[in-house]
């Protein structure tokens, strides 16, 4: 499992950048045997990050909670896989 993540400059987002990165590297990863799976780990509340994510063919695959460790807080991440083909 490789965990992928993704961030576009505010003046560019909007254009799809993010999806073509997101698929082209998935596709990559999977493609040459590099990963099994591709996750991206995705606040519930981010609606752009899903969008991104639904663009780039990932699918929800439950959630996971989250520590963090200097804090102890906790918060629940959405898990959105991109299986090989």
């Amino acid at each position: 499992m490789v965990e992928l993540g993704y961030g576009v400059a505010p003046d560019r987002r909007g254009r799809g950048y993010a999806s073509r990165a997101t698929r082209l590297a998935a596709c990559w990863l999977l493609q040459a045997g590099r990963a099994r799976a591709v996750e991206l780990r995705v606040d519930e509340d981010n609606a752009a990050s899903q969008r991104v994510a639904a663009a780039a063919g990932f699918v929800l695959a439950g959630t996971a909670v989250c520590q963090v460790k200097a804090t102890g807080d906790t918060h629940v991440d959405l898990r959105i896989v991109r299986p090989p083909a």
